[in-house]
């Protein structure tokens, strides 16, 4: 008697791929609020509108946001198929999570700089400044909201890299004040993300630029993704 596997029409037809992603929430507006709030912490205490001795509270705020927020936040928009907003997290969890833990240490006095370290911060700033470049030209595909925070961030890192390689007070002021807004701007950035998805509805504007790009860009690019190697396994399995 032949077996139920080889019964017509018991197998699929075709593979179905089963995104577990799918039914979970999307974290972009939970990475966002951190962010928002990680810019804005440090522009308030750049420009002197909050205490130095909260720069403890500052710094800590990082280490565990980071983390938290960013870091989770871009490892699950891994599922949504966000590239953007994949490497803008994970990057820039990294980068506040590592600048935290750092001047928790400094402060601490657990570690000695031992020397100016002007030429370091220079290098570091410089090269955020160019990740924050490449992400901003990609934002020109999303929307205009994304574009500017991208811009701020951009300007600010630029700014903290003219300050730290002059040892400008201005300069790393002007810094401190482009973060600030930008801090302010990415709040209605998630706030919009928030709303439309608790909403299933555009409550905020974001100024929409998706459809000044050709839509058959995926097509001539010839880049198209099927399924993947765990997929193609189970699916042999199955079919043997």
């Amino acid at each position: 008697m032949a077996s139920d596997k080889s019964a017509p029409g018991l197998l699929p037809t075709g593979v179905l791929k089963i995104d577990a992603h799918s039914t979970s929430a999307n974290t972009l507006a939970f990475g966002l609020l951190g962010f928002a709030t990680q810019v804005t912490f440090i522009g308030l205490l750049g420009t002197g509108l909050i205490e130095p001795a909260g720069a403890a509270l500052v710094f800590t705020f990082f280490v565990v946001t980071g983390v938290l927020q960013l870091v989770i936040a871009g490892v699950h928009l891994v599922g949504k198929n966000n590239l953007l907003a994949c490497t803008a997290m994970v990057t820039f969890g990294g980068y506040v999570t590592s600048i935290g833990l750092f001047q928790l240490l400094v402060m601490s006095d657990t570690i000695k700089v031992g020397g100016p370290i002007k030429d370091s911060l220079t290098a570091m700033f410089t090269l955020y400044a160019y990740i924050t470049f490449m992400c901003m030209v990609a934002t020109l595909k999303t929307n205009l909201a994304n574009v500017i925070n991208f811009f701020g961030v951009f300007v600010m890192f630029a700014l903290s890299a003219a300050g730290s390689h002059t040892e400008s007070p201005a300069v790393n002021l002007a810094a401190a004040w482009v973060g600030l807004f930008t801090g302010i701007s990415a709040y209605y950035s998630a706030s919009a993300v928030f709303l439309g998805e608790f909403f299933e509805y555009p409550v905020l504007p974001v100024g929409d630029l998706s459809r000044f790009w050709n839509r058959k860009s995926a097509a001539a690019r010839g880049i198209q993704r099927h399924m993947s190697e765990a997929t193609i396994f189970v699916s042999s399995e199955v079919e043997a």
